[in-house]
């Protein structure tokens, strides 16, 4: 189903209400349709900070819908060098041991693979906190000089218990892997997504007082700017950029669901791999939100929709898209500056969006 303009109208009247009951000073939604551009809409509301508007150019913290960009990215980079999602991280001839390890003990977890990094069924750290200074470099990040804890395993096997560790370890396997050539690799991935504006992190920090490259700065729960600006660690939760590229983002991904000739950006068997609930965890991940977990995101719904919220400080954000169905292909992306703005999501998956969209509801 296309989106109409009284889709719209409907879409801002009902978030015009959310701002005003919840305090949420900024927000930015983009709804998406897989074949017709002219539906796709963006509604931008509020200030991205002090006296400046959100626009749809306005590059909201996207908190852990990173992680989904993280794995895609990696999953692109594994495919490339033909290496398999169930290869042991034992068997890449990288020195990652220490973060094998038990936590609690010295024995090294041999049965580990790279997708247990990706769908959360190993590692430890549930959330990962920012930095008002620079990000700390990988090794840093994963052996406890920053954090309380260092990264480890926690289950003897396939067991989910959400993780921001994993995804330190992902990115620090993907640099390994590529070297010199990281930076450019990731740079004309984003690009080739749709999101050249897209960043994980900030070239240098900002003053929450100044404007710098149209970014918003976070807000407390009475809706008032965050006194700090912090960085999270990049596949974690560290990507900064606009609802409206993380819309063309996920229309790659449901581009090639439909098409197993794709190959790139993001090719037919990663979009698979991605929205391919593991169903040897389902009953504790239906118990965590209400949904399955496939990489990088979790799948939700009776039209089965590829879902993923994000928490940082000041800043939420959910997207959806739908997997089947005759609306498979379309989808919707929120973010918002505010912290109490949770119920948002709640909100919008179970009602509104779902309705406007006709997605289907689902529990989460």
């Amino acid at each position: 189903m296309e989106h109409s303009r009284l889709d719209q109208m409907m879409l801002e009247n009902e978030a015009i209400e959310w701002m005003d009951t919840y305090n949420i000073p900024g927000l930015s939604i983009h709804c998406f349709h897989p074949t017709s551009f002219d539906s796709n809409f963006t509604i931008s509301l509020g200030t991205e900070k002090r006296g400046k508007p959100v626009t749809s150019r306005s590059r909201f913290q996207i908190a852990s819908l990173s992680k989904t960009v993280g794995t895609a990215f990696a999953l692109m980079i594994f495919e490339e060098l033909k290496i398999s999602v169930d290869s042991k991280i034992m068997d890449l001839g990288l020195d990652l041991t220490q973060y094998l390890t038990m936590v609690g003990s010295d024995r090294v977890c041999e049965w580990v693979t790279l997708k247990n990094l990706m769908n959360h069924t190993a590692f430890n750290m549930h959330y990962v906190y920012g930095f008002a200074e620079e990000i700390p470099d990988s090794v840093k990040l994963l052996d406890g000089s920053v954090y309380e804890e260092k990264v480890g395993v926690i289950a003897e096997s396939d067991n989910f218990s959400y993780s921001g560790g994993g995804f330190l370890l992902l990115e620090y396997i993907v640099k390994l892997l590529l070297g010199d050539e990281y930076g450019a690799k990731l740079e004309k991935f984003l690009k080739d997504c749709g999101m050249e504006g897209f960043s994980f992190g900030l070239k240098r920090l900002i003053d929450p007082e100044y404007d710098f490259e149209s970014v918003a700065i976070g807000a407390n729960d009475d809706g008032q700017p965050l006194p700090h600006y912090l960085q999270f660690p990049a596949y974690a939760a560290g990507g900064i950029g606009t609802s409206e590229e993380m819309g063309r983002f996920l229309s790659h991904i449901g581009n090639a669901l439909k098409d197993p000739s794709v190959d790139y950006p993001i090719s037919n068997r990663v979009a698979v791999a991605m929205t391919s609930p593991n169903l040897t965890v389902e009953k504790d991940t239906m118990n965590f939100m209400g949904v399955n977990v496939g990489l990088g995101g979790f799948i939700a719904g009776k039209n089965k929709c590829y879902v993923h919220h994000g928490s940082n400080d000041g800043f939420r954000a959910v997207f959806s898209l739908c997997l089947t169905g005759e609306h498979a292909g379309s989808g919707f992306v929120i973010l918002a500056r505010g912290k109490w703005v949770y119920i948002i999501i709640i909100i919008s998956l179970n009602y509104q969006l779902q309705t406007y969209l006709k997605l289907g509801n689902f529990k989460g």
